[in-house]
């Protein structure tokens, strides 16, 4: 090493010594180019240094220093290739500086034997590593894991560094043919090994994660997957590295992306590769052929397996429905039909779930994870659906309480008609005039209900205004016999036919008549129009409102109202 940096030295001075030709249009490129080439010189001075030092007792200090040298390497190096950038840019632009570009090639020249030797020493000293690592355990595997970690990092620093080395040489127009081939057999080399570790890193991930499916708690478990995990994506860093280097040099790399593609899961630029694609449609072909003639029996028997499972649950559950809507039939619990419908299909969905809880065990399924995935996904959708569980919640108020049940007419959330059928979180009402309406169970339930058929019976309310000059027994003689005589009218509790009240230009009579709860509106109508034809008959005067100029005698009928029970 200390050779190497003699011969580095002597080849700086000598190049700082000759006195630059000075061109006033590129002065401050030559500048930087004298710049990088005196950091150059400070660089190997740095380097001298670390090298003359003596070599630590203790295993952290000689780490420590072996980290302090390769980082000064690492910028020697770096700004080696800068210094050479420089120039090539300088004469790119016209700049002929022939000091600058004869020190730029005898840099290029000096580091690329250099640097192979490196690569050589930092191979061996990894395999050297990884024979005391397989013979470690505990805290010394671990701390010997760590010195391959930082030794293979800096291999990859200088393969990069010997690539910018090469494409250097072909900048500034020398023969850069046998290094090529030198530093393509290299990277080949690089990326065959990282392949193999790729493979044997993936094996143990998947090793791991069989484990831990087993017994998740496993905390050793866990850290050996995070490691292994973490050494898979260095692995896979140093692959793209070499490939990269190895796509400049022209060199093939299908097989290295294949294993990139198929290791990552990660679909890149390198698919659209003939070669890369049909090599992986191959490999996959393969791999499915394989477990299809190895695992077919078995997936075909446990598919079997699952449709009977499901199929007969499913049966279950249809059964299950019928034995409890006869027992909700015959049992003496008053409960409305909207609940006992709720039970039955609540009862056959319970016994299907159930079903597939146990096939989804058949093909490999924890049901503990399975359900406390439920758990959570169930939390996550209570905050996204706070709406619907509020229609929800509802829904099931109205089925304990029952203030209505399908078939009754009822006035509820803003829609008026007879109950067509209900969910937990909707009710459907049918409007008179045969338009379905769908309302949410929460507007329903935080609104007044009114239930206009809960009743067997019904009381008729009806509103008649007449002239002050007409007779009031008269009136409610004749209103009286109109109510008794209608078939529907029902006896007990008895009609009533009284004067309500004595208004500004009538006199106010009210008639309640009791009746079936559906024959409500037909003797509505009838009651309505009797006492029109008989105040016809009977010249019976009808008041009028004040506001219309009306004859006072007047023979348009009475005007009923319907009266608030």
């Amino acid at each position: 090493m200390r050779r190497r940096l003699l011969l580095i030295s002597l080849l700086v001075v000598n190049l700082a010594t000759p006195a630059l030709s000075q061109e006033s249009s590129h002065a401050e490129p030559i500048a930087a180019a004298r710049d990088l080439l005196a950091g150059i010189e400070r660089d190997v001075a740095a380097l001298e240094h670390l090298e003359t030092e003596p070599k630590p007792a203790g295993s952290e200090e000689q780490a420590l220093l072996e980290l302090r040298r390769a980082r000064a390497s690492e910028d020697l190096l770096a700004r080696i290739n800068d210094f050479v950038g420089a120039v090539v840019e300088l004469q790119q632009e016209g700049g002929r500086i022939p000091e600058l570009q004869e020190a730029a090639k005898k840099f290029v020249l000096r580091i690329d034997p250099l640097a192979r030797k490196r690569i050589a020493e930092l191979n061996a000293e990894i395999t050297a590593l990884g024979a005391q690592r397989d013979k470690s355990e505990g805290d010394v595997r671990d701390r010997i894991e760590a010195k391959i970690a930082r030794r293979t990092e800096l291999l990859r620093k200088v393969f990069q560094a010997t690539f910018q080395n090469f494409q250097n040489m072909r900048s500034l127009g020398l023969d850069s043919a046998e290094a090529g081939a030198r530093l393509g057999e290299a990277v080949s080399d690089r990326a065959e090994d990282t392949l193999s570790r790729l493979e044997i890193i993936e094996g143990k991930v998947v090793s791991l994660k069989a484990q831990l499916s087993v017994n998740p708690d496993d905390a050793a478990g866990k850290v050996a997957l995070d490691t292994a995990e973490a050494a898979k994506a260095f692995a896979v860093a140093d692959l793209t590295a070499a490939i990269d280097m190895l796509s400049e040099l022209k060199l093939d790399t299908t097989k290295y992306q294949q294993a990139l593609i198929q290791s990552t899961g990660q679909i890149s630029t390198d698919i659209l590769d003939p070669r890369v694609a049909f090599g992986l449609v191959r490999v996959w072909f393969a791999a499915f052929k394989k477990q299809l003639v190895e695992n077919g029996p078995t997936w075909a028997f446990k598919l079997l397996v699952i449709s009977g499972i499901l199929l007969l649950f499913h049966l279950l559950g249809r059964v299950m429905q019928r034995l409890v809507r006869r027992g909700l039939t015959a049992s003496k619990l008053r409960l409305s039909q909207m609940l006992r419908e709720t039970i039955v299909v609540i009862s056959g969905n319970l016994v299907r779930i159930l079903g597939v809880l146990i096939a989804l065990s058949q093909v490999g399924f924890a049901l503990g994870p399975v359900l406390a995935g439920l758990g959570i996904a169930g939390f996550i959708a209570g905050f996204a659906l706070q709406e619907t569980l509020a229609n929800f919640a509802s829904g099931v108020m109205i089925l304990i309480y029952r203030p209505f049940d399908i078939g009754d007419g009822v006035e509820a959330g803003g829609a008026a008609g007879v109950v067509s059928a209900m969910s937990m979180v909707s009710t459907r009402i049918l409007t008179d005039d045969n338009q379905v309406l769908v309302v949410p169970n929460g507007k329903i339930w935080g609104g007044v209900i009114k239930n206009v058929t809960a009743e067997k019976t019904r009381r008729v309310d009806l509103s008649f205004r007449v002239h002050y000059g007409e007779s009031v027994e008269k009136i409610e003689k004749l209103l009286g016999d109109i109510v008794v005589s209608h078939p529907k009218v029902l006896k007990n509790p008895a009609a009533i036919v009284k004067l309500h009240a004595l208004e500004d230009a009538s006199l106010r009579f009210i008639v309640r008549a009791w009746v079936k709860r559906e024959d409500y509106w037909e003797v509505h109508w009838d009651l309505t129009r009797a006492v029109k034809l008989r105040f016809d008959r009977e010249n019976i005067r009808v008041a009028l409102p004040q506001h219309q100029d009306y004859p006072s005698h007047s023979k348009s009928g009475p005007r009923a109202e319907s009266m608030p029970g």
